[in-house]
């Protein structure tokens, strides 16, 4: 459930950007089948600076990385610019 959000967040800013920019990210082939980089997606989410999010989500879909390199240049990044793991804490304590 919880990384579930985390895509869903990612989804979400990537689509308000412009969804088609981010293609490596998620895309819906010609015969509908849906292609989605859920890990990477996933770790994205966890960035609570939204600018960040779509800075990196660019720097993914240009270089196109592997996957491991990926996710350790994204964790790196939670730690300088706050990770959206902290908000979503504190809403599940509220509720």
């Amino acid at each position: 459930m919880r990384n579930a959000y985390f895509t869903i967040r990612a989804l979400n800013i990537l689509n308000e950007d412009g969804i088609e920019k981010y293609s490596f990210l998620y895309e819906v082939k010609a015969d509908g089948r849906e292609k989605i980089r859920r890990t990477l997606l996933t770790e994205l989410g966890r960035i609570a600076d939204e600018e960040v999010l779509l800075r990196d989500a660019k720097y993914i879909c240009d270089g196109k990385p592997n996957t491991v390199d990926t996710l350790d240049y994204l964790r790196m990044t939670r730690k300088y610019h706050g990770s959206y793991d902290e908000v979503y804490n504190h809403a599940q304590i509220k509720n």
